[in-house]
């Protein structure tokens, strides 16, 4: 592997991604990763390498949207040492039909060329209604 700054490497891995691939992106991606999506969701928890990663975050929440399909596209990326910080927006719909257009802020640690923590924060309603079909309670 070349010797890629922590921003390249998650520029890397976006790039694979958008582009579909998803085990070139996965392979960026240390094997004791630390995964977590913030909030209260269905797949608001913390994963802990790849297998449970696909288990616990992907599957069930790509499995909820038409086409099992993500657009997930960076805005910024904002470098500090060995943590980006990326901006980002997603274009999906949900398998109920509603659209899933997100905002997040993802904050990646990288050693050794490798992604070995990252921490999602997005709107966790619009998981909730978008993908898992829910309805929330009027406060």
């Amino acid at each position: 592997m070349t010797d890629l700054s922590p921003e390249e490497t998650v520029r890397t891995y976006f790039g694979r991604m958008a582009a579909g691939d998803a085990g070139g992106a996965f392979a960026l991606l240390a094997p004791n990763v630390s995964y977590r999506v913030m909030g209260t969701t269905p797949i608001s928890v913390e994963a802990h390498g790849v297998g449970e990663l696909l288990e616990k975050i992907i599957r069930p929440f790509v499995g909820r949207l038409q086409g099992q399909k993500l657009e997930l596209i960076p805005d910024e990326f904002l470098p500090s040492g060995d943590r980006v910080v990326v901006l980002a927006h997603s274009v999906a719909t949900g398998a109920s039909g509603k659209p899933y257009e997100n905002e997040y802020a993802m904050v990646f640690t990288v050693e050794d060329k490798l992604i070995t923590s990252l921490r999602e924060y997005l709107d966790t309603a619009l998981v909730e209604t978008a993908v898992f079909d829910r309805v929330l309670a009027e406060r």
